[in-house]
C-alpha cells in the first residue's frame, strides 16, 4: 500500500514539473502616438519553420494578449485590425530559451481612412424642448465602390455607431426607424477629387482626441444626425426646383434636386407624398393658379419617369398665389429676392400606411438602383448560365466583379431568367398601387383620380385601358387580340401600355422623355424580347 502511495505522488509532481515547462508569449498591442491600447485585434501564432498558423487570439479591452508554446522553435506573431496597417514580429527560439516569459509591445499604425462616429436624435423644433435620443434603428452601410454590404445593425440599442471609412471608397449610409423618415448619407473617401465629402449631413467635425492628419491621410470624424419626423401634414421645402421663366419646363438645374426627392420617397415606400408648386403674386390669381398646377405635374411626371417613384405614391397639386409667406401679396411692393421666397415647392406628407412593407435591405435596393448598369453588363457578356447551386445574387455579384469568369452557352435561356428576375424583384419591391392609392384618396378625398387624369401625367396600369401616350416606348409585344390580365408580362412589368394600330395591338413598357434614353434601355430589352423595337408618340400619334 506504501509503494502505491508513493507512486501516485511522484506521478502527480512529475505532471506538474510538465506543466510548469511551458513557455508564454504574451504582450500589449497600442496605436502610435500615445493614443491608448487596441481591443479586438486579432493576434496569430505562426510556426516559421512550415508556415503553420497554431492559435489566434483577441486582444482585451487593454491591449493584452498572451500564448502558451510547447516547442521552442522561431515563431512569427502577426497582429491585424480594420482601419490598422498589419504588423509581424518575429520571436526566435535562441530568446525563448533564455527566459520563461516572451515580452512584446507591438505598435499599430491607423491606415489612411477616417472612422466616423454618428449620433442619432430627432430633429430639434424648438431649442427649449429637451430631445432623447434615438434607439432602435436599422442602420445599413452599403460600399459602392466594391458594390457590397459594409455593416448592418439591426434594432441598434445605442443612439451612436462608428463607420470606417477607407480611403478610395463611396459609402452610402442608411438608417431608418419608425415614426421617421429614412436618413440616406454619402461619403466620398478619397474619390472623385474628394478627399472627404459628405452628403446628407448637417454637421461633420474632426474629433477632439483624434484630429485630421495634416495630410488628411487619416482621423476620426463626428456628427449629430437629425431624424425627421414622419406623419401626416408633415411639409419639407424642396429648394432648386427652376422653370424656365412663365412656364411648366423643367430646367436641367432642377434634375439633381428632383432625383434626390425620388431617393427620399423610394426610401420611405409607406408614406404617399402631395408635390405642391407656389407662384408670387406678380400676375393674375387665375393664371398663377393653372402655372403652378402644370409646373407641380412636369415635377412629378419627373419623378415618375425618371426617378422610378411609382405614380401611386405621389401627386401634384398647384396653389399658386394662394399661400404667400411673407405678405406679398397683390398692389405690395416687394424686392425680387421677396418675390422669390413665395415661388417655391413644397412636399407634404398625405397618408401613411397602417402597415408598412418589410424594409428592403439596402444592398438590394442599389442593386435595383443599379438595374440597368447591371443588365448592361450581363449582356456585354454574351450568354451566361448559372452554375449547379449557385444563386441568382451570386450571379450578379460574379457580373459585377471584375474578375468574373461567366461561362457562355449557345442559348439565352438562363439570360432571360436572370432579366426576368431583374424586373420581378424590382416590381416586387415597389408598394401596391391599390393600397397606397387607398390611402391617398383617404386624405385627399379622391383629388388623386382628377389629378392622375391630366394628359400630361398618363400610364396605363390595367389591360385595355387607353389614354394618350407620349414619348418613346419600347414595343415589346404584337398581337391580333387583347391579352388576358393573367399573362406574364402583366406580372413582370409594372406599366405595360397599349395602343391600337390597324388591326394590331401593340404592348409597350418604358416611360422615356429622351429618345436616347429609350435607346439605351432597348439592348438590355432585348435579351428578353429580340424583336423589341421602339415607337415615339406626340398625344397618342406616333411620331418619326
Amino acid at each position: 500500500m506504501l509503494r502505491t502511495i508513493i507512486l501516485l505522488v511522484t506521478t502527480s509532481f512529475l505532471s506538474s514539473a510538465l506543466v510548469g515547462q511551458a513557455n508564454i508569449i504574451e504582450g500589449y498591442v497600442f496605436e502610435t502616438g500615445n493614443r491608448g491600447y487596441l481591443g479586438a485585434v486579432q493576434v496569430d501564432l505562426v510556426s516559421q519553420i512550415n508556415g503553420e498558423l497554431l492559435d489566434t487570439k483577441f486582444t482585451k479591452s487593454d491591449g493584452s494578449f498572451k500564448f502558451e508554446i510547447h516547442d521552442i522553435v522561431d515563431y512569427k506573431v502577426a497582429v491585424s485590425k480594420k482601419m490598422f496597417e498589419p504588423q509581424e514580429i518575429t520571436v526566435l527560439a535562441s530568446e525563448i530559451k533564455s527566459n520563461d516569459k516572451t515580452f512584446l509591445s507591438i505598435k499599430m499604425q491607423r491606415a489612411p481612412g477616417y472612422q466616423f462616429e454618428i449620433t442619432l436624435a430627432p430633429k430639434r423644433e424648438n431649442d427649449e424642448i429637451p430631445i432623447d435620443a434615438v434607439n432602435g434603428a436599422l442602420i445599413e452601410v452599403y460600399n459602392n465602390t466594391t458594390r457590397e454590404s459594409a455593416m448592418v445593425l439591426d434594432r441598434h440599442p445605442q443612439p451612436h455607431f462608428d463607420v470606417d471609412l477607407i480611403k478610395g471608397n463611396h459609402y452610402t449610409i442608411l438608417i431608418r426607424k419608425e415614426g421617421f423618415l429614412a436618413k440616406r448619407m454619402e461619403a466620398f473617401v478619397d474619390v472623385e477629387g474628394c478627399i472627404l465629402c459628405f452628403e446628407g449631413v448637417g454637421s461633420v467635425t474632426p474629433g477632439v482626441a483624434d484630429n485630421l492628419t495634416a495630410g488628411n491621410q487619416m482621423g476620426v470624424l463626428l456628427a449629430n444626425v437629425e431624424l425627421e419626423p414622419a406623419f401626416s401634414g408633415k411639409k419639407m421645402e424642396v429648394q432648386d426646383i427652376y422653370y424656365d421663366f412663365g412656364s411648366a419646363k423643367l430646367r436641367k438645374e432642377a434634375y439633381k434636386e428632383l432625383d434626390n426627392v425620388a431617393i427620399l420617397i423610394k426610401d420611405n415606400p409607406e408614406i404617399t407624398i402631395e408635390l405642391g408648386s407656389h407662384t408670387d403674386s406678380r400676375g393674375t390669381s387665375e393664371e398663377n393658379q393653372i402655372l403652378s398646377l402644370k409646373r407641380a405635374k412636369s415635377a412629378v411626371r419627373y419623378l415618375i419617369e425618371e426617378g422610378g417613384v411609382p405614380s401611386a405614391n405621389i401627386i401634384a397639386r398647384g396653389y399658386g398665389e394662394s399661400n404667400i409667406k411673407n405678405g406679398c401679396t397683390n398692389g405690395v411692393e416687394c424686392s425680387e429676392a421677396e418675390h422669390q421666397e413665395n415661388r417655391r415647392t413644397e412636399l407634404k406628407i398625405t397618408g401613411i400606411l397602417a402597415s408598412p412593407p418589410p424594409p428592403v435591405p439596402l444592398a438590394k435596393l442599389k442593386q435595383l438602383e443599379n438595374m440597368d448598369e447591371i443588365i448592361a453588363e450581363l449582356q456585354s457578356e454574351g450568354q451566361v448560365r448559372l452554375t449547379e447551386g449557385q444563386s441568382f445574387d451570386e450571379l450578379i455579384k460574379q457580373s459585377e466583379n471584375p474578375s468574373r469568369d461567366i461561362v457562355v452557352e449557345e442559348n439565352l435561356e438562363n439570360v432571360n431568367e436572370a432579366i426576368d428576375k431583374i424586373f420581378a424583384e424590382a416590381d416586387s419591391n415597389i408598394t401596391a398601387e391599390s393600397e397606397v392609392k387607398k390611402v391617398q384618396n383617404e386624405n385627399l378625398g379622391g383629388q388623386s383620380e382628377d389629378l392622375d387624369k391630366d394628359e400630361n401625367l398618363v400610364e396605363v396600369e390595367k389591360p385595355n385601358q387607353f389614354s394618350y401616350i407620349d414619348g418613346p416606348k419600347i414595343v415589346i409585344m404584337e398581337t391580333n387580340e387583347f391579352l388576358s390580365t393573367e399573362h406574364p408580362i402583366f406580372e413582370k412589368h409594372q406599366q405595360v401600355f397599349q395602343y391600337l394600330l390597324d388591326e394590331k395591338i401593340l404592348y409597350m413598357i418604358g416611360d422615356f422623355n429622351e429618345m436616347n434614353k429609350a435607346e439605351g434601355f432597348l439592348n438590355s430589352t432585348k435579351l428578353m424580347y429580340p424583336d423589341a423595337y421602339i415607337l415615339n408618340f406626340d398625344k397618342g400619334t406616333i411620331v418619326k
